[in-house]
């Protein structure tokens, strides 16, 4: 097996997608050495908690690692207590143990893992499937502790809470091009661009935006209260989290359209 490395390129790209301190860069990178995960093509985590560093990856990358021994010899589906509504699953990996195939099961019980309500919506949309990663995590780290251990999955983690917000450098965030002003209104239209592109540069974000100010009966040239605007970014990036179009979310629950103008927090522009 190659011996795996970063370029100071890759580092630097990896520091600055993540938004780590030089600390937390370089445990990060000997990490991703020891177990040979690749963090740009997304095979390994850092994740930031109350300032303090967490290794994460998929159930895959978990697999892969046990793969490279040599010795991993598979797994059995998840064995649950319930169907319709699990609360524990096992799993069983298999390991070559001197020449023979030695079974190693570990157990994941829901009210361990489930992350809450806030975040447990993949939890409850697939419970079998985010249960099930839970226990088979277990029990290859179980078979494989000195591959394995001081790294967890996604899954497993999400019990911790959510991880410190990742903040993107300055340097990195869209910026409109400035542009002659024609007129006054030609100069509004821009002004609201300006505003929405501090929160997303993404053009669907910024179309839903326009459809719940016109909706709101609010101004769209970019003249609309700041916290207005701010209640616009986040109901768009909410339909499109969940999927669903403007007019659907307003026909089947006109309650998600929040009328409040009002932002407690401090708008950051």
């Amino acid at each position: 097996m190659n011996e795996f490395k970063l370029s100071d390129e890759e580092v630097q790209f990896v520091r600055n997608k993540f938004n780590l301190n030089q600390e937390h860069t370089d445990v990060f990178i000997r990490q991703c050495e020891r177990y040979n995960l690749n963090p740009i093509a997304n095979q390994i985590y850092p994740q930031v908690r109350q300032g303090r560093l967490n290794i994460t990856t998929g159930i895959d990358g978990y697999r892969l690692v046990a793969d490279r021994t040599g010795k991993y010899a598979g797994n059995d589906d998840p064995v649950y207590d319930n169907e319709d509504s699990p609360r524990t699953a096992s799993v069983t990996v298999y390991k070559i143990v001197a020449g023979t195939r030695c079974a190693f099961t570990a157990s994941a019980r829901w009210d361990q893992y489930f992350p809450g309500e806030k975040q447990g919506f993949m939890w409850k949309k697939m419970p079998h499937l985010m249960l099930g990663k839970c226990a088979e995590a277990l029990a290859l780290r179980k078979a494989f502790p000195a591959e394995l251990s001081g790294i967890y999955t996604q899954e497993e983690m999400e019990q911790a809470g959510a991880p410190d917000p990742v903040e993107p450098p300055r340097a990195q965030r869209p910026v409109p091009a400035e542009q002659p002003v024609d007129d006054e209104a030609d100069m509004h239209k821009r002004n609201l661009v300006s505003i929405v592109q501090k929160w997303t540069g993404q053009q669907d974000v910024m179309d839903l935006c326009v459809e719940y100010l016109q909706h709101m009966e609010t101004p769209i040239d970019g003249t609309a209260p700041a916290g207005q605007i701010a209640l616009a970014v986040s109901f768009a990036e909410n339909c499109i989290s969940e999927g669903k179009s403007f007019d659907t979310v307003v026909r089947n629950s006109g309650q998600e359209v929040q009328t409040e103008t009002k932002v407690e927090e401090e708008v950051p522009w």
